[in-house]
């Protein structure tokens, strides 16, 4: 398969981001150079690539495409990225996160919804969603949960729940029993009108 090295990294970074259009097992080589010389390291078999169904890190124009950002009060409050709130990822992700941040604004009542795309679990026997979150209420200020449709959004299952301090975590979800369908995924972020309750991060979303 085809390699791609993602969000600005190169084959020459410590630390890149690849991405494969194969599913499969790849090898990998480290070279390293230096005044002294130059060694090599291949690990045969080293990365156990899967084709993701969903793969968001929130580092483009927010709301990504296909993903829905809604108030569900009237006061404008919406998930955006943490920067465009004056904030910083609060979870163990990289770069930027989307966020829902009641204490980077601290004014006036948060309760917001984000809503991925459409993913299609129809062609797979399991599926797995795996994020980065950090979840802090301020005296029992704050809710956030996650739900999931599986008929284009006209009913909900609720996932989760947290009312108490949750992360920063690394969450991971079995979603086998949703599999034959077509999801959509919902994040809400509410401060039960408090106003400045602090805030829900969440980065790195994959469903695979």
């Amino acid at each position: 398969g085809t390699v791609t090295f993602e969000n600005a990294t190169t084959a020459t970074d410590q630390n890149p981001d690849i991405s494969v259009d194969t599913a499969g097992l790849y090898t990998v080589e480290l070279a390293a150079t230096n005044s002294v010389g130059s060694d090599t390291e291949t690990k045969t078999d080293y990365i156990d690539a899967f084709v993701a169904l969903l793969s968001e890190s929130f580092e483009g124009t927010f709301p990504p495409t296909g993903w829905t950002a809604v108030d569900n009060g009237t006061t404008g409050n919406v998930w955006d990225r943490n920067d465009a709130l004056g904030g910083i990822n609060r979870t163990n992700g990289t770069g930027y996160s989307a966020a829902a941040d009641s204490d980077a604004l601290c004014t006036t009542a948060w309760d917001t919804t984000l809503t991925s795309p459409s993913v299609d679990l129809t062609t797979v026997s399991a599926a797995t969603l795996t994020f980065e979150s950090n979840f802090q209420d301020f005296a029992g200020s704050g809710d956030a949960w996650l739900d999931i449709s599986i008929n284009g959004g006209s009913t909900w299952t609720n996932v989760f729940t947290w009312t108490t301090d949750y992360g920063p975590t690394s969450e991971n979800w079995d979603l086998t029993s949703y599999v034959g369908n077509n999801i959509l995924l919902a994040w809400t972020y509410s401060d039960n009108g408090d106003g400045c309750a602090w805030y829900w991060h969440i980065d790195d979303v994959m469903v695979f």
